[in-house]
């Protein structure tokens, strides 16, 4: 990202100074942009954006109250548009940076790649969610999904899954529980469907993952 078409002026607001004094570096060396201004707090950033006009303001400080808080006002100036930094991306926190005013959202594992990306997006008015971010925001969302599945099972049902997760297999279980074998089979194929998994290791890591079984059967 070089030229000066190409590299919009920042503002960066981080309240960590090595992380802010690293990413001013990635910034200006392999970016090619102008920082006009580094802030460690709100009333600094904002006085900063209010007299020097930057196109894009970073939001990168660690406590998210305060991300937002100085969001809503950077997103309101007519000359300055806002990426936040984040240190997570789940559902609420993306939400709220975009709710908030934000234009960009990153996370602080993404590469200078993406931060050249999100600069280019939304200096030019477009939103962007880098693909970190959004990876790990599909993950949470099928996490938080996934997790609610099992509740559609039948008590039977769950006692079958939690067999299983211990590593019984269909003849035990069918003992265990003083019905036929083809009978178990049947409660595996609608677990098996309504949780979305297709073998034993799924149904083991679906159990573990939502506490119906310790991690050690």
């Amino acid at each position: 990202m070089t030229g000066k078409r190409t590299a919009p002026n920042v503002l960066l607001l981080d309240d960590q100074p090595l992380s802010r004094a690293g990413l001013r570096a990635l910034l200006e060396h392999e970016l090619g942009c102008r920082v006009v201004a580094g802030a460690s707090d709100a009333r600094t950033a904002l006085a900063a954006a209010v007299r020097l006009a930057p196109v894009v303001a970073i939001v990168a400080t660690l406590e998210p109250r305060g991300a937002l808080a100085l969001v809503r006002p950077l997103a309101a100036t007519p000359t300055t548009s806002c990426i936040r930094l984040g240190a997570g991306a789940d559902a609420q926190a993306v939400k709220a940076a975009f709710d908030a005013g934000a234009l960009g959202y990153l996370v602080r594992e993404d590469d200078a790649q993406a931060l050249g990306d999100a600069l280019r997006s939304v200096a030019a008015g477009q939103r962007y969610l880098s693909p970190l971010a959004s990876s790990s925001l599909v993950d949470h969302l099928q996490r938080r999904d996934h997790g609610a599945m099992h509740h559609a099972l039948t008590p039977r049902q769950l006692e079958v899954l939690r067999l299983v997760a211990q590593g019984h297999n269909t003849k035990t279980i069918a003992r265990n529980l003083g019905v036929s074998s083809r009978t178990v089979d049947a409660h595996r194929y609608q677990i098996s469907r309504r949780l979305q998994v297709h073998d034993v290791a799924g149904m083991v890591r679906y159990a573990i993952h939502n506490g119906l079984v310790g991690s050690e059967p």
